[in-house]
């Protein structure tokens, strides 16, 4: 259900444009929570840091939900684009 496999049934164009899309998604999920910093894009993992570089105290809250975004936002794309993918958040 990763990438990986993905990649084995669809083209490499089609997978870098379904990353692009959770990326963009999820950039502006990380906006519209606030207070997210995005500390790096490894492949296909997405690092982020609630609170930081400037300390919030309600950092628990927000990274609740942009949690629930992520997952959001890939169960809609996958939905869309009728591929299935699994996501962790931690």
């Amino acid at each position: 259900s990763g990438f990986t496999a993905l990649s084995s049934h669809v083209s490499s164009a089609e997978v870098l444009e379904l990353i692009q899309s959770l990326f963009v998604s999820i950039d502006y999920a990380a906006e519209c929570v606030g207070q997210v910093w995005k500390v790096e894009l490894i492949g296909d993992c997405y690092k982020a840091i609630i609170g930081g570089p400037q300390h919030c105290s309600d950092h628990a809250v927000r990274g609740v939900a942009l949690g629930y975004s992520i997952v959001a936002i890939c169960k809609t794309i996958a939905s869309r684009l009728r591929v299935r993918l699994s996501v962790r958040v931690g």
